[in-house]
């Protein structure tokens, strides 16, 4: 069986308005290639952000996955920074679990309100040394290029981690979340989807992104497939399919102006809830 290995950039595009042909044009600007570490290329990426407010632009990348066993199972987190014309590797962090099953999700936000930043990195199943490895994890912006709290050899653990409260070797792969007030109370939850069917969808929420880390913040997961709430607000129709869980999720609009926020997942596997 040959497999046709695909290397990932990505590709940084200008937008500049010309009279030729009267349209739009698109302009290669720069090229920011995978790290070496990232033998599958680039994941998720959030980018045009300015997290620490220095007035640079900024794209956050996670390591890809190819499934080949090429080497970038780890989770890894890249951070560039706009100066002048280059794209500048300002911060990077790594996580000990050597097999990250699935793709991951990666979002931005602020979760405990405090006005600080946060890139929110969710990587899936490590069935390895840890059974029970970390499912989000948050790392806060200092104002400066640094995230999450210096570990002094290196590298960069998060401010706040939760594995979900599952049991060992429980099969969850979050592939798409956001942050989103979508309840009204005024605090920001991540609303998710899993690849999986274990889980499907859901919505967890966090009281505190603590600055010194420590896990003295407390999570919850406010809904899932498994709540009376998920019956109540999402299951309208399922839709049978040959495997596994919902592969993206849209939020905060209000299709049917009934003035209640609408959620819409769509089923990338196994079955398809709206």
């Amino acid at each position: 069986m040959k497999y046709l290995k695909i290397t990932i950039s990505i590709l940084v595009m200008l937008l500049f308005s010309t009279s030729l042909f009267a349209q739009d044009q698109f302009v290669r600007g720069s090229v920011i290639n995978a790290p070496d570490t990232y033998a599958s290329g680039f994941g998720a990426t959030v980018s045009g952000v300015d997290l620490d407010g220095d007035g640079k632009v900024e794209i956050y990348s996670v390591a890809g996955m190819s499934d080949f066993l090429t080497g970038d199972e780890i989770p890894q987190i890249i951070k560039y920074e706009l100066n002048g014309t280059s794209w500048d590797s300002v911060w990077a962090a790594s996580f000990p679990n050597e097999n990250q099953n699935t793709w991951a999700a990666l979002t931005v936000g602020d979760l405990d309100g405090d006005g600080k930043q946060e890139i929110i990195f969710g990587f899936a199943n490590n069935f390895g040394v840890n059974t029970t490895p970390p499912r989000i994890a948050v790392f806060e912006a200092n104002g400066d290029d640094i995230l999450g709290i210096d570990d002094g050899a290196g590298n960069f653990d998060p401010n706040a981690q939760w594995d979900f409260g599952l049991a060992e070797s429980t099969n969850v792969r979050p592939l798409k979340w956001f942050a989103y007030d979508i309840d009204g109370d005024g605090s920001q939850e991540v609303i998710f989807a899993d690849r999986r069917s274990t889980l499907s969808m859901g919505v967890l929420r966090v009281d505190d992104i603590p600055d010194a880390g420590g896990g003295t913040e407390a999570w919850s997961l406010e809904m899932t497939n498994e709540t009376e709430l998920y019956n109540k607000a999402f299951r309208t129709a399922v839709i049978d399919g040959p495997d596994g869980g919902v592969g993206g999720v849209v939020t905060g609009m209000d299709y049917d102006n009934d003035g209640l926020m609408d959620m819409y997942g769509v089923g990338m596997m196994d079955q398809t809830e709206s």
